[in-house]
């Protein structure tokens, strides 16, 4: 229609506010622009404007991993999410590196890093039957530990060596 055609257009030029409008109109209205425009509003977008770039982004039919995972910023927490969300509902066994990456990274905040853990937790379940394990644990301090397992199998940190009954 002339109006997304004119949207389009604007969405060229416009930065933060008015573009984030018009991308959620996108959103809105199921309308998939090319990712090379998704591209080009992502560099001139608040963090709403990129949350729902990277959603515009994520419905296409191949997910565009590698750009994706570009737009994971501490100092965009909203689009960052939705990039850890985007990730583990990829089935791609590469996104697992980039999610562990958020848990350790120390200035990712507290929200990114649970949807960082949720990511991981639907990617294991997914690649599990590959044999691609991975378990996340929690230690009480907060820290997050991570054990891969080969063949799928659930690792447990290994305990400390028992000392022999006397």
């Amino acid at each position: 229609s002339t109006d997304r055609a004119m949207l389009i257009q604007l969405a060229e030029v416009e930065t933060f506010g008015v573009l984030e409008a018009i991308l959620h109109s996108f959103v809105r209205t199921e309308h998939r622009p090319e990712l090379d425009l998704l591209k080009r509003c992502v560099k001139r977008s608040t963090d709403k404007g990129r949350l729902a770039a990277v959603r515009l982004a994520a419905q296409q039919d191949t997910p565009h991993f590698e750009w994706l995972v570009g737009l994971l910023d501490p100092s965009y927490p909203l689009s960052s999410i939705a990039v850890a969300q985007a990730l583990g509902a990829s089935t791609n066994p590469k996104a697992t590196r980039h999610l562990q990456g958020i848990l350790t990274d120390g200035d990712a905040p507290t929200q990114l890093k649970r949807a960082a853990r949720t990511a991981l937790a639907q990617l294991h379940s997914q690649l599990g039957h590959q044999g691609g394990g991975l378990t996340v644990f929690e230690e009480g301090d907060g820290r997050v530990s991570l054990v891969e397992a080969d063949e799928g199998a659930l690792s447990e940190p290994s305990p400390d060596l028992e000392k022999p009954n006397h």
